[in-house]
């Protein structure tokens, strides 16, 4: 409660409201004139959004190549991003930017409906050491609680990483007004260069699709983290489960037996990478798991890890076993 003989904020005078600590709204705007502008502002705002989803799906990407874990799928992708999503969490505090680190980098280092994929391929794919088929229920298991585990896991390192150097002082805090514009102007760039490139060059698109691509799944997500609600992640579900949906239709549309081309097998490829791997979130589900009452996060991720794998089964599932 306010002291009795303590005003109203607005009814202080006026040289005790010029002096005292701004707020942190009223802070960015001073240092942002030209976002006053709304028409700007939301221009400024998706380019960097977008080069921040360019960087989080080629990262993802990358890793994967890298590991050479193909049969995991994007395990140390998610383990990456779920490690940056905990520093970023403890690190910055920027209203503004704090979303296009998590949202954009973050979201679009992890991908849910990959994972949801490669689950269903690695256990429903028979191996030479598999005595019987059903030792893929066990390699379903193992897959499972592999990628919940080291992702939840991963989440806790970053913010116990974020700690760790500011208690000894490592950590400086950047000037977010600058990384925007720079942000802003790199990702204007390399979606434009991506794009180009996507259409000029024939051999080995899929790099450049797939950066084409991400920022629209990003731009999705955003729009439907709104219609989250504290005791259930509605939007983060949703976009889950239409992002898996659409990727294992699109990993159908590639099989051979349908009889794509070339260019449309590469548009493919970067439409299951860039748009839904990037419209998907793992990092996101786990912060949000994290942060829920435990009945409400236990069925929060039964649900959706139990609904992606059921959409796999069917989509897929039933093309492959019906040829």
């Amino acid at each position: 409660m306010r002291p009795p003989n303590i005003p109203p904020p607005n009814t202080l005078p006026e040289f005790i409201m010029l002096s005292r600590r701004p707020f942190a709204h009223e802070h960015r705007t001073e240092k942002r004139p030209f976002l006053n502008n709304k028409a700007f502002a939301a221009v400024l705002w998706h380019l960097d959004m977008a080069f921040w989803a360019i960087c989080g799906a080629i990262a993802r990407e990358g890793l994967i190549v890298l590991t050479g874990y193909e049969s995991w799928g994007p395990l140390w992708a998610n383990v990456a991003g779920c490690v940056v999503m905990g520093f970023h969490e403890k690190f910055v505090h920027d209203p503004v930017y704090a979303p296009k680190i998590a949202t954009g980098f973050c979201g679009s280092l992890t991908s849910f409906s990959s994972l949801i994929v490669s689950l269903f391929l690695f256990s429903t794919t028979p191996q030479p050491k598999w005595k019987t088929d059903g030792y893929g229920v066990m390699a379903f298991m193992a897959f499972l609680i592999t990628e919940i585990s080291c992702s939840m896991a991963s989440y806790f390192l970053g913010q116990h990483l974020e700690i760790f150097l500011r208690s000894y002082k490592l950590l400086i805090k950047p000037n977010y007004v600058i990384i925007e514009y720079i942000g802003a102007a790199l990702g204007s760039s390399a979606w434009i260069a991506c794009l180009v490139i996507s259409i000029t060059v024939e051999s080995n698109r899929n790099w450049p699709l797939l950066a084409t691509f991400a920022p629209f799944g990003v731009f999705l997500r955003v729009h439907a983290s709104k219609l989250n609600r504290p005791e259930y992640r509605i939007g983060t579900f949703l976009v889950n489960m239409v992002g898996t949906v659409l990727a294992c239709i699109f990993t159908i549309l590639q099989h051979p037996d349908i009889g794509a081309s070339v260019l449309q097998i590469q548009v493919l490829k970067g439409l299951i990478d860039g748009f839904c791997g990037s419209l998907t979130t793992v990092s996101s589900f786990v912060v949000e798991l994290s942060k829920l009452p435990l009945p409400h996060a236990y069925a929060y991720g039964i649900t959706t890890f139990g609904l992606g794998f059921c959409f796999a089964v069917l989509i897929i599932g039933s093309y492959d076993w019906t040829r």
